[in-house]
């Protein structure tokens, strides 16, 4: 699958040097792409309560929704508060994600109680009618609270 062809998104042709052309990319472009939108969708926070659009399916998928709740008030040397923060990285993946399929989101380590938090990601990559495994690791910076997402070697 490595050599299969696929478009970029449209954040990437708008701010690259395709001027107009017809631009493709490699899968493991495609890898850091969906990477850089994973990272931008877990350092974006939704102003509403998931609650606030039940029964709105389709605003529930909407811009309404896009990001992760505000996790200011979690402790995360909290077990409860981390599998709550998985959870929603998950939801929101699933929702504003289209090109990851039965994501799973877990705690990898913590460096300390609270210095940072380690997420690993794991999901399938769709893109067209190819599927792949992806894995991305997410690093939370509680100071900052704002999320690193990279590709391990070889994910």
């Amino acid at each position: 699958m490595s050599m299969a062809l696929f478009s970029l998104n449209l954040m990437e042709k708008l701010l690259g040097d395709a001027q107009g052309e017809v631009v493709h990319t490699s899968v493991e472009r495609l890898k850091d792409s969906v990477a850089g939108d994973v990272e931008r969708l877990l350092n974006s926070r939704c102003g509403l309560q998931p609650e606030a659009l039940d029964g709105m399916p389709q605003c529930q998928q909407s811009v309404l929704s896009y990001g992760l709740k505000d996790f200011v008030a979690f402790s995360l040397s909290s077990e409860h508060d981390r599998q709550a923060l998985c959870q929603d990285i998950q939801r929101s993946l699933a929702l504003h994600e289209p090109r990851l399929r039965q994501v799973q989101v877990v705690v990898s380590r913590t460096d300390g109680s609270t210095q940072r938090l380690h997420f690993g990601i794991r999901a399938l990559l769709v893109a067209h009618e190819a599927m792949e495994p992806v894995s991305f690791d997410a690093v939370l910076s509680p100071l900052t609270q704002r999320y690193q997402v990279q590709r391990p070697l070889g994910g």
